[in-house]
């Protein structure tokens, strides 16, 4: 089945790699507009894992332009209502619509069991897979609307979401957490 989005606009958050980019990559290939963002080289002192290199979202946004699609590209902490508002509002200022929202910016912070996560972890990481997410949802909602022509909005969540998997390794036993 092919699916067409032709005049269609996306939105995908945490797109410099992996998930982000297939996704953002794949939209552009069906015929949308994108609008493609990542945190970049922000300070995130608690994210014990290195943040997509100095660079990579421009790649993205090169290889969309390459194949011939159309991309705004910017860097965005989800964590800032200011940074989601400008980004929008160049995506609006770039294709005057947003049909799909892919909210895909997330982290994992501490690699232990949440009761020994500290404020700073606990606070960063709801500030990007929580609220970040909301926050874009709050920033976009009112031109899908505005638009009248319907639209989506999808949330990725990892596995992380729907099972307290670091503290189930800490306290169950090995046949509970088995990946067998």
């Amino acid at each position: 089945m092919t699916i067409d989005f032709t005049g269609k606009t996306a939105i995908v958050t945490g797109a410099a790699r992996g998930q982000g980019r297939a996704m953002a990559l794949e939209l552009a290939a069906a015929g949308a507009n994108l609008a493609i963002c990542d945190v970049g080289q922000s300070e995130m002192s608690s994210v014990d894992y290195p943040l997509a290199a100095s660079g990579a979202l421009e790649t993205v946004a090169a290889e969309i332009r390459e194949r011939g699609g159309q991309v705004v590209a910017q860097a965005c902490d989800v964590r800032k209502q200011s940074k989601i508002d400008a980004f929008v509002s160049a995506t609006m200022a770039a294709f005057g619509r947003i049909d799909i929202v892919v909210n895909n910016a997330g982290i994992l912070t501490g690699n232990r069991p949440a009761h020994e996560l500290d404020d700073t972890i606990w606070s960063t990481m709801l500030d990007v897979n929580l609220t970040g997410v909301f926050r874009m949802m709050r920033a976009t909602t009112p031109y899908m609307i505005a638009g009248k022509a319907g639209g989506r909005i999808i949330n990725i969540a990892s596995v992380a979401g729907l099972v307290a998997l670091l503290a189930l390794r800490t306290i169950a036993p090995p046949s509970m957490v088995s990946s067998d």
